[in-house]
């Protein structure tokens, strides 16, 4: 936070990652996994705000999203790339912004680039991965008409945040 307000237009604490995706691909039914996982994970409805000369978390009860879907069919891939770090550079607002991004790229309708990017101050490497497993799980279902019920968190970004400060 402390960082972010001596350098906000930087991006070095944004995190994430794309990958292609070599399949006819629903983005109705992958946005809407998407949403179940921001209403499931606080903190990705969490914000930071100054209040007096303190930084403070807040989470809204509704969901605010930062989701699209960019349709890049025959364009070449230096365009895809410069379009992909664009988005992923964006500076977050951390009082104002979703501090999450996730973008479907279709490129045809067999082959998409997801991306998602999230500033570090929410996430870790280990939630990133988290996040993905349980997209695809719930994105899998809504395919096959499943529901799918994720199982309890086992822990917050929070409750690790706190273990670690224990050192």
């Amino acid at each position: 936070w402390f960082l972010k307000h001596l350098n906000p237009e930087g991006f070095a604490y944004n995190i994430g990652g794309a990958v292609e995706i070599q399949t006819v691909l629903n983005p109705a039914r992958m946005f809407e996994a998407v949403r179940t996982l921001i209403r499931r994970h606080p903190l990705l409805r969490a914000n930071f705000v100054q209040q007096g000369s303190q930084a403070t978390q807040l989470i809204s009860r509704e969901p605010k999203e930062d989701i699209a879907l960019i349709d890049m069919a025959g364009a070449d891939w230096d365009s895809v790339y410069n379009h992909i770090i664009r988005e992923y550079r964006k500076p977050y607002d951390l009082a104002r912004d979703p501090l999450m991004r996730f973008r479907l790229y279709r490129l045809a309708d067999d082959r998409w680039i997801m991306m998602k990017a999230v500033h570090h101050i929410i996430s870790d490497a280990i939630s990133t991965f988290t996040f993905i497993e349980e997209l695809l799980s719930l994105y899998e279902g809504a395919v096959r008409g499943e529901t799918v019920t994720l199982p309890p968190a086992k822990a917050r970004y929070l409750d690790y945040v706190n273990w670690q400060n224990k050192f």
